[in-house]
């Protein structure tokens, strides 16, 4: 029997077989111990792009789910046909599928490489706004990530919860994604500021819903919610396109004097003595954030982001500053220092500021600037310092 597109799936018999990518996986344990799984729920992608929502009733979940692997591609033959839900569906088909005890699910080895990878139907920023309050169904949603909140408790009708506060743009609004409980436990926040370091940072979130907070645009994420970083989709490149590499490659010289340092910024981290990005303690070693790097070691390396502002005060009285960061060599060079031996000399008490880095305000430089790969992710204007010349008062 031929595969049948997702498209012409109706509940005229229940004898349909598919050719599907299983992804987005819901489950809900109880709370027995230890805990048993009561329901699980997942979206069926075929070829064309057309999804489906999947149940699998409890009785047969022992049986059929450990037969899948979520992104796994199967051929699925013998399932229910009936309506797809009446609020909050979670992709646009009119009807879903449910499992029965004579479902055959098999997994499909020679996977086409063009086969779609992600169940989502991408909406603008605006959409989302129309659909304030809208219970028929729940979007998705795509923008680069600035910034995140840290985890908070809050409480909520069903108890005390986690609450992480995440934001996101598309270049002319920002809006920002609500996790809770689970999903906010699970959020590496850390992992991708450290990510937005070195690249530009795009996430897709499926299954949200929009409200307003304030009269600014709120996504909440649905327990069914999922998200993905850098997602491979034309949306990703655009944004990282258009809100990003159009600052890469901009050189400017500027002579400012130095005022201080940006309040609540570290002038040091610890980097990977291999390629120099952010490290975070893995027992008695260091783990880098780049996935790919295999590097335990991790060393002191600057990174000072200074205020700095005009040499003499415009006419109007107001003062005019932008924020720079010195990392590594050029810091070195400008501090006299390296930066494990400053560590080593300063004081362990919080937002101390060395000497050493304190007798540089008021200095006047000659600068090249750069404009940072954190540029977007900081949500302010920062140049990165490229080389310069300390200039002499007369």
């Amino acid at each position: 029997m031929a595969c049948i597109p997702l498209k012409k799936v109706c509940p005229d018999h229940s004898c349909w077989k598919v050719r599907v990518r299983a992804v987005r996986f819901y489950k809900k344990f109880t709370n027995e111990q230890p805990p048993k799984l009561s329901r699980f729920e997942f979206i069926m992608l075929d070829e064309e792009n057309v999804a489906m929502e999947a149940v699998v009733p409890t009785k047969w979940i022992d049986e059929q789910r450990a037969k899948l692997i979520e992104a796994g591609v199967y051929t699925i033959q013998y399932f229910e046909v009936c309506n797809a839900r009446a609020v909050y569906r979670v992709v646009d088909h009119p009807y879903m599928a449910r499992f029965t005890k004579h479902t055959k699910i098999n997994q499909v080895v020679a996977v086409p490489t063009n086969f779609p990878l992600y169940a989502c139907s991408i909406v603008p920023f605006q959409v989302l706004r129309e659909r304030v309050g809208n219970r028929d169904q729940m979007s998705d949603a795509i923008g680069m990530f600035t910034k995140c909140s840290r985890i908070a408790k809050k409480s909520t009708r069903n108890g005390i919860q986690s609450l992480v506060n995440v934001h996101i743009t598309d270049g002319r609004d920002n809006d920002v994604l609500a996790l809770w409980g689970s999903h906010a436990e699970r959020f590496d926040a850390q992992a991708l500021m450290e990510m937005s370091k070195d690249t530009p940072v795009v996430l897709l979130f499926v299954g949200v819903t929009s409200s307003t907070f304030d009269g600014r645009l709120t996504l909440q994420c649905s327990t069914t919610a999922a998200w993905y970083v850098n997602p491979s989709l034309q949306e990703t490149a655009m944004l990282q396109q258009s809100l990003y590499h159009k600052n890469m490659g901009n050189t400017y010289r500027v002579i400012p004097k130095i005022k201080e340092l940006v309040p609540n910024e570290q002038w040091s981290y610890l980097a990977c003595t291999k390629c120099k990005r952010s490290t975070r303690p893995n027992g008695d070693t260091y783990k880098c954030y780049d996935a790919e790097c295999i590097s335990t070691d991790a060393i002191p390396r600057y990174k000072i982001a200074f205020l700095a502002t005009d040499l003499e005060v415009p006419s109007d009285g107001e003062e005019k500053t932008i924020e720079i960061i010195c990392f590594g060599a050029v810091a070195e060079e400008m501090v006299g220092l390296p930066a494990n031996s400053l560590v080593s000399l300063s004081s362990n008490v919080q937002g101390y500021v060395p000497e050493q880095i304190r007798r540089l305000y008021g200095a006047k430089f000659d600068f090249q600037f750069s404009v940072p790969r954190g540029a977007v992710r900081r949500g302010r204007t920062s140049f990165r310092v490229d080389s310069f010349t300390r200039v002499l008062s007369p």
